[in-house]
């Protein structure tokens, strides 16, 4: 090593650099005991509506829009507190004196931690609608409503 130190006092110093370095290591490794991947983000049972979208956020959310303004197209966030598990994510639009309006937005979640979906339907008549979301079972079965909204279409 060096002519100034004796082997004693080399071999300590060695003994140091390897300490301080596997403890840099092991920190390296353990992260301090954090996961930076890893999130506390806690989901709603929710749906939203809104006039565009942007990845997983809505544009122009609200509950009264403008068939004008809209051109009848919706587009919808919705949030499944539970993960959708690989179910279908089923949107339904009803008129509000109860009975249905257009046909279903059946979306399948793929993702194993599938909490949202966001994606559009059309309304293309003025009036006061239920949008219903519901989570149902791959291959058919009953499905689960999980949230509602009440809109409106204007003119």
């Amino acid at each position: 090593m060096n002519k100034h130190f004796s082997e004693k006092q080399q071999g300590k110093i060695l003994f140091r650099i390897i300490i301080v370095s596997l403890a840099f290591i092991i920190a390296a490794v353990i992260g301090c005991g954090k996961d930076p991947k890893k999130t506390t983000t806690t989901f709603t049972n929710k749906l939203t509506i809104g006039t565009g979208m942007n990845g997983f956020d809505l544009i122009g959310e609200g509950t009264t829009f403008s068939l004008a303004a809209t051109g009848g197209n919706l587009y919808f966030r919705f949030e499944n507190s539970s993960d959708f598990n690989g179910q279908t994510a089923r949107i339904q639009t009803f008129y509000a004196g109860g009975g249905p309006y257009g046909g279903t937005a059946d979306k399948d979640v793929a993702a194993v931690n599938g909490h949202i979906v966001v994606s559009g339907f059309r309304i293309t008549n003025t009036g006061s609608y239920q949008v219903q979301g519901s989570s149902v079972p791959v291959g058919g079965g009953s499905q689960t409503q999980i949230a509602t909204v009440d809109i409106t279409m204007g003119p």
